[in-house]
């Protein structure tokens, strides 16, 4: 009886670790997620007072070469990335969800949930395979 109720306690307090593990991934993917929105939350409000310059967009924008719009359950681009911070320059990529889309001298960029993209040699209707 002692062996089982050791086991039992044994158990117990595995699950209570692995939970408690995982909450502390979820708050911490949850930090990044208000992050990312109150970063893409700004760029929208700049953009819909016309505040917004593609100077202001930093010059180590990564860049989608041959994309074409896709979905997911959101609106995105499907595209060959170069200078991404994370990902390997010509990888085929889905962006994340598009949030907003402008022009300046004839550049064009594209706000996704998690950064701002400039798209070359802009034509929203080009595709992969064209």
């Amino acid at each position: 009886m002692k062996k089982h109720t050791a086991s039992i306690r044994m158990r117990s307090r595995i699950l209570s670790q692995r939970l408690l593990m995982e909450n502390r991934i979820m708050h911490a993917r949850l930090l990044a997620d208000i992050d990312g929105l109150e970063s893409l939350a700004d760029d929208l409000r700049r953009l819909k007072a016309n505040n917004l310059r593609a100077s202001d967009l930093g010059e180590d924008l990564p860049s989608l070469e041959r994309f074409r719009w896709s979905a997911r359950e959101a609106p995105c681009l499907e595209g060959i990335v170069f200078g991404h911070p994370v990902l390997h320059d010509g990888d085929v990529i889905l962006t994340s969800e598009v949030f907003a889309y402008f022009e300046e001298d004839g550049q064009s960029f594209v706000r996704t949930l998690n950064r701002w993209y400039r798209l070359a040699n802009a034509s929203l209707d080009r595709r992969l395979d064209a």
